[in-house]
């Protein structure tokens, strides 16, 4: 008997379905019991792929079930299909770095899996994470293009050991595991970039200008941001949203 095959772009359209009912990435399906004594799912994204394409083996009646009572949120929007296009696109930059091996790991992996064409059910985990690598991807580029179209003729804050009071665009932040620590990334109202280490979570107030004072730790060439200068600060403190 033959498997049914599906081309690249639907299953990746199906995956973009899946980020998006699911607000994220799950790698596996749970369930838990709420204060109501009912049972929450939370399905992997793959699952719900392959539950769309009419695949239920191996799902638990429950799951099936919670899929079929969110139907009408689990339609393509025109939404998921723009994304689609323009991950395909960026799966296409991707070309010469894959084969000239400049890149490697999980994009090389995606993007040999895009260059199949048809793909098998057993493809649907890898084009899962998809959209959730696209996304990550496409946000670091805006942020570079950002940083250095505001941040390329600027100068540092201040010197070290000032203190400083600035009004700041917070761009990314993310949390450390092994340093059991956020790192931000921001800009100010004059286009300087400043980064910071804090205990505490401003992840809210990314995209937002936010009021803080710190104390200037360090002034060097940005590692990340190549030919721009960037400020480290510490001691920071939020003091309130700008208006």
């Amino acid at each position: 008997m033959k498997k049914e095959t599906f081309t690249f772009t639907k299953v990746l359209t199906l995956a973009f379905v899946a980020q998006r009912f699911n607000k994220s990435y799950n790698k596996h399906t749970a369930s838990t019991m709420t204060a109501n004594d009912t049972i929450k799912y939370s399905v992997a994204n793959k699952q719900i792929m392959r539950f769309l394409t009419g695949n239920e083996q191996g799902m638990e009646l429950g799951v099936i079930n919670h899929l079929k009572k969110n139907e009408k949120k689990l339609r393509i929007t025109e939404a998921d299909e723009k994304n689609t296009s323009e991950a395909v696109e960026w799966l296409e930059s991707l070309a010469m770095g894959v084969l000239s091996g400049e890149i490697n790991g999980f994009d090389s992996s995606i993007y040999m899996t895009f260059e199949k064409g048809e793909l098998q059910h057993f493809d649907f985990g890898l084009v899962a994470y998809m959209p959730q690598t696209y996304i990550r991807n496409v946000k670091k580029e805006n942020l570079e293009l950002r940083i250095t179209q505001r941040c390329e003729d600027s100068d540092y804050v201040s010197k070290p050991g000032h203190k400083v009071n600035l009004n700041i665009e917070l761009q990314t932040g993310v949390y450390s595991s092994n340093y059991s620590s956020f790192i931000y990334v921001a800009i100010t109202d004059n286009d300087e970039l400043v980064t910071f280490w804090s205990q505490k979570d401003f992840l809210d107030a990314v995209g937002k200008t936010v009021n803080i004072t710190a104390k200037v730790k360090k002034q060097m060439g940005s590692r990340w941001y190549q030919g721009i200068n960037e400020t480290q600060l510490n001691y920071v403190k939020l003091v309130e949203e700008s208006k």
